[in-house]
């Protein structure tokens, strides 16, 4: 018998049993899928996979995509806010870190002022050193000193004194 006239009468076999849905799937969709369409039905079935679950399964497939872009734009608003949360830290830093310039130059002023004091006092103290006030004074301490020391009777009595 030919292929067609033994698909004729498989068409009129459903047909009498009222598989008309069956022939029209069977032409529709799966004709050149059969085998592939079948070894899925039987791995969905050993795996125990009800109809409602496959359902749930194909909806959460088409959302697939759209789940993507939230998690794109979530992972987005987090490193937005990451990077806020960074530009704020630095801003925190810097402004901290002028706080302490700040405190550097006048710590580095006062300093300053230091030492043109402590320069003006070595001159100052150079000057007096070297002065003929200072070394008249100088020179009757050594005197007076020697001349004390020269007599014993008067560092004897000085001794007593103390």
């Amino acid at each position: 018998m030919p292929t067609e006239e033994v698909e004729r009468y498989y068409e009129e076999y459903w047909k009498l049993k009222g598989l008309h849905k069956l022939y029209w799937y069977y032409e529709t969709e799966f004709k050149k899928d059969l085998p592939s369409f079948l070894e899925l039905y039987k791995n969905v079935r050993n795996l125990g996979i009800r109809n409602y679950e496959i359902e749930q399964a194909l909806r959460c497939i088409t959302k697939w995509p759209i789940l993507e872009l939230k998690h794109k734009a979530l992972e987005k608003e987090n490193l937005f806010s990451d990077l806020d949360h960074i530009d704020a830290n630095i801003k925190d830093s810097q402004i901290h870190i002028n706080k302490l310039n700040h405190k550097i130059q006048n710590l580095s002023g006062k300093i300053n002022i230091k030492q043109i004091k402590l320069g003006l006092l070595e001159e100052s103290l150079d000057d007096l050193i070297s002065s003929e006030d200072f070394l008249k004074i100088k020179n009757q301490i050594l005197q007076t000193a020697s001349s004390m020391l020269d007599n014993k009777n008067d560092l004897l009595v000085a001794q007593l004194v103390q």
